[in-house]
């Protein structure tokens, strides 16, 4: 039998939480990253792993930085994620592996 499990992604407020706490340790953004913090937000998708890397990568960082580090995930997506993504599919067994690069390829 096959089974199918949905992950649960975070709705906006769990996700400005999440993202909020690893990158400014409060549950919501100061005012001058409230834009920068929701375009980042919903980059992620909701996925709770990418918010929690993305706000750690940006902690401690200027609005300009911010910015600019925005635009490089935009175009290459951060290497954490790359890399817990990489080591998540390593994991799997051979045929789980063929079944899911099927399913990305289509």
């Amino acid at each position: 039998t096959s089974e199918i499990y949905r992950a649960k992604l975070l709705n906006d407020n769990e996700a400005q939480q999440l993202f909020s706490c690893y990158a400014f340790n409060s549950l919501s953004p100061p005012q001058e990253y409230v834009e920068l913090a929701q375009d980042i937000i919903k980059y992620s998708g909701g996925l709770p792993l990418a918010l929690v890397i993305l706000g750690s990568h940006l902690q401690g960082r200027s609005v300009e930085e911010w910015s600019y580090e925005f635009k490089k995930l935009r175009a290459i997506p951060h290497c954490d994620i790359q890399k817990i993504l990489w080591t998540s599919f390593d994991g799997l067994d051979d045929n789980t592996q063929s079944v899911f690069l099927d399913i990305a390829c289509f």
